[in-house]
Formats: C-alpha cells, structure tokens, sequence
C-alpha cells in the first residue's frame, strides 16, 4: 500500500477545487445570483437586470489582457444591442482600485463591482482567465461560459438575427 505524500495531497486537494469551480454555472443552468454595486453606489441583484439576454463581463482594469480586450468589446456593435444588457463587472475585493481605475463604458452597460470580492472570494464562478464573458437568457440560464469574443459575435449573430 502506497501512501500519499504532501505533493500528491496538494494535487488531489487542486484537481478537486478545480472540478468544483468548473462545474460552477454549466450551460443550461440558471447562473448563480450576485449583488452588485454600480460606479454611482447603487446595489441591485444581478438576476433583476431584466433583458432577453445578459452578458458579464468579468474583468479586473489592472489586467493586461482586459486592457487588450475591452477596446474590441467596447466597439463592437453587437454589444450595443438593445435585446443585451451588458454588466461589466469587477469581481474581486479591491473596490478603489476599480473606482480610480475604471475603463469608461457606453452609457447602456452596467460598470460594477461586487462588494467584498464575494464572487471571486466565494468560488461562484469560474474565471480562469480576465475578462471572462458570461451569456445569460431572459431567465438567467448560463448560454456560454467563459466564452471567447468570437464565440460570443457567433451566438449572438445567431440569435439576434433570428428576430
């Protein structure tokens, strides 16, 4: 009988965190609700952000790739549709970072944190990389999870045009 070392414990103890996180929020799912705080101190719940579709964007204004990336989202046209409402949200603790540091969003979007970093703190999504793009239906079931920008443009291609 082998026994484990700290190693192979700190190994199972990551694959298992791992597996929780990404099991957080699957496609067909409703996502999990959150509170949030808008840049004029307002606090709401994500699941009364009323739109036949929700997309989050999860980002941080410190990181790099958000800084590459919020450009291309920000421009993109798709985005400033009417059936989306777009809720660019800051999920870690570091609430006056994000006050000082924010990126200025159209004026549709909701720019947010979540007080505490409850989402980050909490697990309750899994955010492997920022930004990290969530699409919602009108019920708030998880659609596409951490999708890439394209995937996004080509879902929303899809259904939008459908109408």
């Amino acid at each position: 009988m082998e026994l484990l070392n700290d190693g192979d414990l700190a190994e199972r103890e990551r694959c298992a965190f791992l597996l929780h996180m990404v099991g957080q929020n699957l496609p067909g799912s409703v996502a999990r609700d959150f509170v949030f705080e808008d840049r004029k101190g307002v606090r709401r719940r994500m699941h009364s952000v009323a739109s036949p579709f929700t997309l989050l964007i999860f980002n941080d204004p410190e990181c790099e790739t958000c800084k590459e990336m919020m450009p291309k989202l920000l421009a993109d046209p798709l985005l400033q549709r009417e059936e989306l409402a777009v809720l660019a949200i800051y999920p870690d603790s570091d609430t006056e970072m994000w006050k000082t540091h924010g990126t200025p969003m159209p004026e549709r979007w909701i720019d947010a944190c979540t007080p505490n970093g409850e989402v980050m703190h909490n697990g309750w999504y899994y955010l492997p990389a920022m930004p990290s793009l969530y699409l919602l239906d009108a019920q708030k079931r998880v659609l596409l999870k951490d999708a890439t920008h394209e995937s996004l443009r080509q879902y929303l291609i899809g259904v939008l045009n459908r109408k």
